[in-house]
């Protein structure tokens, strides 16, 4: 787990810092954030509606950087530019992303109300787009990997990924759940479908990472991320408890797991003679004794053997 999502977090950086330089040297000057095909995008991608949770998160006003250089009093206004801010990082679009982020250098030469000390504030708040589309991206991994399982059917006409991924549909809310809605619940069911859907996520994160390094922003912690939405997606531990208890096989196999406690393995594996607590005891490696030598059990004598 913790090699895989080391692997994609490098993945994620190298792809966007490419493609950001190569978007970046092609950007021409205007006051035109995005197009009428992105509009159109966002509109109709299932990937989008999972990631902002309404149908059209841009609107054409969203169009024209005078949009986002003004205050406004409306209350939505803050939850608009967001979503729209989410819409271009799940449609993958660097461009507008760029062209929001750069804006700072350029205010002054502009008309606006608003500072550019501001802007990063202003617009801070998107971030939690990416583990929605983290989310997706690992529940399309899932049905890639065991398509039937997945699909087999259950009561109530619902596909067996209700079953093995309850916490993906915890709610009618969940990421997952939006996700599957906007495909009318027929989800990507063969391999080259589903792979399609998650080189789209892929290109979501390169996007999500170019707007985060260029518009000032922190630094996402990727590793942490793909792991963490991981444990929560199969919610493995949680469903493992409530059947058989924290105690269970009387080790730490069920406890719950995070990404800073798969990060603590790894760093334990790494070779260092590890210290030892005084008077804690070590938990056993084998507790049920698979790797014992079985031992050969003596036949019991009759009376007659025994005299």
């Amino acid at each position: 787990m913790r090699r895989f999502a080391t692997e994609l977090a490098n993945e994620i950086e190298k792809a966007s810092d490419k493609r950001s330089n190569e978007v970046e040297a092609s950007l021409t000057p205007g006051t035109k954030v995005f197009s009428d095909r992105v509009l159109d995008k966002a509109h109709d991608m299932p990937l989008c509606f999972g990631t902002t949770g309404v149908e059209k998160p841009l609107s054409p006003d969203m169009m024209q950087m005078a949009w986002w250089a003004t205050k406004r009093q409306h209350p939505d206004d803050k939850a608009r530019r967001l979503k729209g801010i989410k819409a271009l990082s799940a449609c993958g679009e660097i461009g507008p992303l760029l062209r929001l982020a750069g804006w700072p250098q350029t205010w002054k030469h502009q008309e606006s109300d608003i500072d550019a000390s501001q802007w990063v504030a202003l617009n801070n708040g998107w971030q939690n787009s990416v583990d929605s589309i983290l989310l997706i991206l690992l529940f399309l991994g899932a049905l890639d990997a065991f398509p039937e399982p997945f699909f087999e059917e259950y009561p109530l006409q619902r596909g067996g990924f209700w079953f093995w991924a309850p916490m993906a549909f915890y709610n009618h809310r969940s990421i997952p759940r939006l996700y599957a809605l906007a495909h009318g619940f027929q989800v990507p069911r063969t391999t080259g479908e589903t792979r399609k859907e998650m080189a789209l996520c892929f290109e979501a994160l390169i996007a999500a990472q170019a707007s985060s390094l260029k518009g000032g922003y922190k630094d996402i912690n990727w590793e942490d991320g793909i792991m963490h939405n991981f444990l929560y997606l199969l919610g493995f531990e949680a469903w493992n408890r409530n059947r058989e208890g924290e105690s269970y096989l009387g080790c730490d196999l069920n406890t719950t797991k995070t990404a800073s406690s798969l990060r603590r393995i790894g760093q334990e594996d790494g070779g260092e003679e590890q210290k030892e607590d005084c008077g804690l005891k070590k938990k056993p490696m084998d507790p049920l004794k698979l790797r014992e030598a079985k031992q050969e059990v003596e036949p019991e004598l009759d009376e007659e053997g025994r005299c």
